[in-house]
């Protein structure tokens, strides 16, 4: 989850690198997948801002931030149909 939301927001912020027109990059947005109280609907985007992840090349923070989103995921997920 946060190590897919980093790769899709590098391809966002640098599709030349990556040799793709900037058109199939522009609308991207995540979709939410899970709920918790803590970091709500769009967790990996808020634990990777919670640790300043810039860059697929932040390895050590995405290993912290796919932790931290499993965890609270499997521990405190609000189940859909209580929403």
């Amino acid at each position: 989850m946060p190590d897919d939301f980093v790769t899709t927001s590098d391809l966002v912020k640098k599709p030349e690198f990556y040799e793709i027109k900037s058109e199939l990059v522009t609308n991207l947005t995540p979709v939410p997948v899970i709920s918790t109280l803590i970091y709500g609907e769009m967790i990996a985007p808020a634990v990777v801002m919670k640790l300043k992840i810039n860059s697929q090349e932040d390895t050590k923070q995405q290993a912290e931030a796919k932790e931290i989103a499993y965890k609270e995921g499997f521990y405190n997920d609000i189940c859909w149909s209580e929403i």
